[in-house]
């Protein structure tokens, strides 16, 4: 039995098989490899992010960092997902039955909606912010205290009002003696066994909506920040910081000498000496906005390729029907990475910090007297 939703994205569990006239369900193949595949998600993801989330929450006390606080959403993000849409979609492949009563129903498939939609929103947030701090980073310090956080009000908001359409279209509905959490169409498939006209456009317009509002219109944000950071990133590299900097030495010097007019030798050895300095700190300063910025586009990258793959179903689903229907059992892959992306995003901005930080953790239990001898060596 298929549990992959062909008309909703991102993606849902919702049974599109004939069961009205079966008293009981059985499991296919692709049922137990969905519970494998998202039961290690679960046990490999959940982990990682919770450790990188604490991580990042004690690095957020001592330096506030407005990149931070927005990889804090994003972390948050990826547990919602694999805390509460991926427990959710396992039960119900073991149970193949809806059990949680018609409201439950209703918000539960809000929530696996919202959870994604949040995601991509955080995501647009990222590039926003890197494209703004790489442009105007002066106009960042000043008013990012203010901006940053309205938004990802704003992002948190419209994931909820966009996602409340889900409450109109899920019901639960009874089969026989079998009772699902189902779309308005697939209770009219199960029932009738075909849609009309009208009810098939209404099914591919609802699907290309939710598409559209939770991944292509993010997803052409990100190109556009992508393309321009990239373009910004190119000039940096070609910045040549230590060359300017010599050349401006050079002029300072000539234009303080003055033929015989020298600085005297202790003058002129502290400034090449400041003047050194500035270069190695605007070398490691270009090298730390470059890899930054890497980690977004690192971010952005993995977004798209574990996204767009499920998302394209969507446009199969409107051109060819039928086609799509007899081929559900073997989605469920394509489903699978729109998860992975949340097991993944930990280890590309927290890199595996979260992991290190609990073994570290674990290190000052066992032996605390041998950290306090070591600190005492390195002071």
């Amino acid at each position: 039995m298929s549990l992959i939703l062909p008309n909703s994205t991102p993606p849902f569990i919702n049974p599109l098989d004939e069961i009205s006239n079966q008293e009981t369900l059985g499991h296919v193949p692709s049922d137990y490899a969905q519970m494998l595949l998202y039961g290690i998600f679960a046990l490999i993801g959940l982990p990682v992010n919770i450790s990188t989330l604490i991580y990042m929450l004690k690095r957020y006390r001592h330096a506030k960092s407005f990149l931070l606080l927005l990889h804090i959403n994003l972390n948050i993000s990826d547990i919602l997902v694999l805390g509460l849409y991926v427990p959710g979609l396992i039960g119900w492949l073991v149970t193949l039955e809806w059990r949680g009563g018609a409201y439950l129903c209703k918000f539960m498939r809000f929530v696996d909606a919202f959870v994604f939609a949040i995601s991509s929103n955080i995501m647009v947030c990222i590039a926003l912010y890197r494209l703004s701090a790489l442009r105007y980073p002066l106009w960042v310090n000043a008013v990012g205290h203010s901006r940053v956080p309205r938004m990802l009000i704003l992002a948190w908001a419209l994931a909820v009002v966009t996602m409340l359409p889900q409450m109109l279209v899920w019901n639960e509905v009874q089969f026989s003696n079998i009772t699902q959490c189902v779309t308005v169409w697939t209770e009219i498939i199960n029932k009738r066994e075909k849609l009309s006209e009208s009810e098939l456009r209404n099914m591919k317009l609802y699907s290309i909506q939710n598409a559209t509002i939770i991944f292509y219109i993010p997803l052409m944000i990100l190109v556009a920040c992508y393309v321009l950071i990239l373009k910004d990133i190119y000039k940096t590299l070609n910045t040549d910081t230590e060359c300017s900097s010599a050349a401006y030495l050079s002029e300072m010097s000539s234009s303080k000498t003055g033929g015989k007019a020298a600085l005297h030798k202790k003058d002129q050895e502290s400034f090449v000496t400041l003047t050194t300095r500035t270069v190695r700190g605007q070398e490691k300063f270009r090298r730390a906005k470059v890899r930054s910025l890497r980690i977004t586009l690192l971010l952005i990258l993995t977004y798209a390729v574990t996204w767009l793959p499920y998302n394209l179903l969507s446009w199969w689903m409107v051109l060819h029907w039928d086609s799509y229907r007899e081929n559900l059992d073997s989605n469920y892959i394509l489903n699978s990475l729109v998860v992975l992306n949340s097991v993944i995003n930990p280890f590309i901005y927290g890199r595996c910090q979260g992991i290190r930080f609990l073994f570290k953790c674990r290190e000052r239990l066992a032996a605390p007297k041998t950290k306090k001898i070591c600190k005492l060596l390195q002071n």
